[in-house]
């Protein structure tokens, strides 16, 4: 009995977008693929939540004009938050006041 080979995440985000791609149904390119539509379908439902889970938890901030006149007090000791390569780097007596003076779009 020939055993399961277990797909990483990168080959299963590669062949979702190659099926986007393709222009072909789920059932064709399951079929030229060798893949079980099932499972496809799973993890290409499931992959796409996570997406969109992680895209929802973002806002984009615009700053108001008075707020970029506004200096922040002067540096002591800082708040390094790091996700990926974005960095946001504080102070750590920043005002919450001043911060709050972002607004979403």
């Amino acid at each position: 009995m020939a055993s399961r080979k277990h797909k990483t995440l990168e080959k299963w985000l590669k062949l979702i977008e190659l099926h986007k791609q393709s222009k072909l149904t789920i059932v064709d390119f399951c079929s030229q693929h060798h893949l079980v539509v099932k499972t496809f379908s799973r993890k290409r439902s499931d992959l796409m939540k996570a997406k969109e889970a992680f895209h929802s938890t973002f806002v984009i901030l615009t700053p108001k004009a008075e707020a970029l006149a506004i200096e922040p007090p002067p540096e002591v000791a800082v708040i390094n938050l790091a996700v990926g390569v974005m960095s946001l780097t504080l102070p750590v007596n920043t005002d919450p006041r001043w911060l709050g003076q972002y607004e979403p779009k």
